[in-house]
């Protein structure tokens, strides 16, 4: 997954270098990090990651901003509450307003002191991107196999193995009714996102996406697929999905 580096910083110059330093570290390791806004108007970013919110994100903010009322401080309060679990990356002259960071529980992974010169910040921005990346890996080595979907406020975790489908809900955008083992439960989301971000699910119907590794069997007559052997649990498949669904699991079979 590529990791989106977003930097708050209004020196134009400062700004410019570490947008520079990033490029080349990246092309030179051959990194999938991108440099996908640099600026000093806070908004642009609140503006791009609430459009935006299922990618990964590391972001590089100036704790003061001379002319802007939102400060680093307070547009990373506003980042927490967007994306709760996201890598945030300090720029300071002052090292006290560091306590600011700890009062307001924001949980930055690191402090970059601008006054230690352009090689300490290059250094401390390396080990940080080398770190968030490492992180990303182990994330997606333990939740590959596991669907998150989020109910009010708390995030909550099901093995793949145990969602038989996904069932849009007729007149209601971005809502699903996902049917799992000893679970039926309405969520927040969409088939195509669901099938982009897992692709052990097949859209076999325009409201239905299945996981086709608990497909059961295939009825040709009834256009069916059964996730059980008493067929109690089914969903319908559409007229011109059969032929790629059959290939699907002829696949899976192998």
């Amino acid at each position: 997954m590529m990791l989106n580096i977003i930097i708050l910083e209004d020196e134009v110059q400062q700004r410019e270098h570490i947008v520079d330093f990033i490029n080349r570290y990246s092309n030179f390791e051959s990194l999938d990090v991108s440099v996908i806004l640099a600026t000093d108007d806070p908004n642009k970013i609140l503006n791009l990651v609430y459009s935006n919110k299922n990618r990964q994100y590391m972001f590089i903010l100036d704790i003061e901003l001379t002319n802007n009322d939102i400060t680093g401080i307070k547009l990373a309060e506003k980042l927490r509450l967007i994306l709760p679990f996201t890598d945030i990356i300090f720029l300071t002259s002052h090292e006290e307003l560091s306590m600011l960071t700890l009062e307001r529980r924001i949980s930055p992974l690191n402090y970059i002191l601008k006054n230690k010169g352009l090689r300490t910040i290059e250094a401390s921005i390396r080990r940080d991107i080398r770190f968030v990346l490492n992180k990303i890996t182990k994330i997606n080595e333990t939740t590959s196999s596991k669907f998150t979907y989020k109910i009010r406020n708390r995030y909550y975790t099901i093995p793949l193995e145990n969602i038989y489908f996904f069932e849009s809900v007729p007149h209601k955008v971005n809502r699903v009714i996902m049917h799992a083992k000893n679970r039926i439960i309405e969520i927040n989301s969409n088939l195509k996102k669901i099938e982009e971000e897992q692709s052990v699910f097949f859209r076999c119907h325009k409201s239905y996406s299945i996981q086709v590794n608990n497909v059961k069997y295939y009825d040709p007559k009834l256009f069916k697929v059964y996730f059980d052997e008493d067929g109690q649990i089914f969903c319908p498949v559409s007229v011109r999905k059969v032929k790629q669904l059959k290939i699907t699991l002829e696949y899976n079979k192998s």
